[in-house]
C-alpha cells in the first residue's frame, strides 16, 4: 500500500477535550489564559463547532482527553509554559502514545470511523477491536 502512490491516507488530527471539572485549573495556569474561552460551556460549544467544519472537510479527528494535572507535570518536565503550543505538543504525545490512526490502542477509547456516501460524511462511534 505504501508503494501506491494513488493510495489515500487519511489525515488524522487530535483534538484536545477538558473536563468541566479540570477547566478553571487550565485558566489558572495558562500562560495564554486570556484566549481561553471565559467558561468551559463556551469553550465545549466552541469545541463542538470547530470539531464539525473540521470534520467536514474530510479530516479524520480523535477527541483527546486531556487530563490538565498531567498536562502541566508535562510542561514542567518540559520547561514549557502551559500555552496553546504546548497543548498541541502535548496532544501529539498523547496520539503517539494511544497510537491513534493504527487500530491497535492498548486501551479502549471511542473512535470515529466514517465513509463517504454521494459526497456526505457519515460517522458512527466505536470501540476499536482488541
Amino acid at each position: 500500500m505504501l508503494d501506491d502512490p494513488d493510495a489515500e491516507f487519511p489525515m488524522v488530527s487530535g483534538v484536545a477535550w477538558y473536563k468541566r471539572e479540570q477547566w478553571a485549573l487550565l485558566k489558572s495556569t495558562a500562560s495564554d489564559a486570556d484566549d481561553l474561552e471565559e467558561t468551559y460551556d463556551e469553550w465545549l460549544e466552541f469545541a463542538k463547532h470547530s470539531f464539525k467544519v473540521i470534520w467536514d472537510t474530510g479530516i479524520d479527528l480523535v477527541k483527546v482527553d486531556v487530563d490538565v494535572d498531567e498536562l502541566i507535570e508535562w510542561c514542567r518536565n518540559e520547561a514549557r509554559p502551559v500555552d496553546g503550543a504546548a497543548r498541541t505538543s502535548f496532544v501529539i504525545q498523547k496520539m503517539k502514545e494511544q497510537d491513534v490512526g493504527t487500530g491497535q490502542q492498548p486501551h479502549e477509547r471511542l473512535r470515529l470511523e466514517h465513509k463517504r456516501t454521494n459526497g456526505k460524511r457519515t460517522h458512527r462511534t466505536k470501540k476499536p477491536s482488541p
